[in-house]
């Protein structure tokens, strides 16, 4: 492989790092936002609240699994149930589809996915870019001891 290509893959290897750190930087306010709402079914306000922050995990689990399937060519099949049937709208609608994601396991797996991913994302992600700038870095010292004594 020439020089280029190296460096390429370097080069590609650190970007992909930087983006998924900073997915998994993102998904930890969005679980703790999502519990909040959680606990907050028991006063009847997170049955409007906890869906949405529920959705909004799940379409940033899928993006990471768009993303692995881009990057590696692994393919993760959608782990979610299908939604209800006819949902109505109303509080007895938001009531059953609150229920319907509260109940899919997977919804509950991606909360844990995004808070164990959170430190590990940034440090794996982080490390190609660390490693790449450690490298440079002491390959620019050695020059300079080479050049300049």
């Amino acid at each position: 492989m020439t020089s280029g290509g190296v460096i390429r893959r370097s080069g590609r290897a650190c970007g992909r790092g930087v983006v998924l750190g900073a997915a998994a930087v993102a998904g930890l306010p969005l679980v703790v936002v999502s519990l909040v709402c959680v606990v907050l079914l028991a006063t009847g306000i997170g049955v409007l609240l906890a869906p949405e922050s529920l959705l909004a995990v799940r379409r940033l689990a899928s993006s990471q699994r768009r993303q692995a399937r881009e990057w590696s060519g692994v393919t993760i099949v959608s782990p979610y149930r299908p939604g209800p049937a006819g949902i109505t709208s109303g509080l007895r609608g938001q009531l059953r589809y609150c229920r319907w994601l509260l109940a899919d396991p997977a919804t509950w797996r991606d909360l844990l996915w995004m808070l164990v991913g959170a430190p590990v994302g940034v440090a794996l992600g982080l490390a190609p870019a660390v490693l790449t700038l450690i490298g440079l870095w002491a390959l620019g010292a050695d020059l300079g001891t080479l050049l300049y004594g």
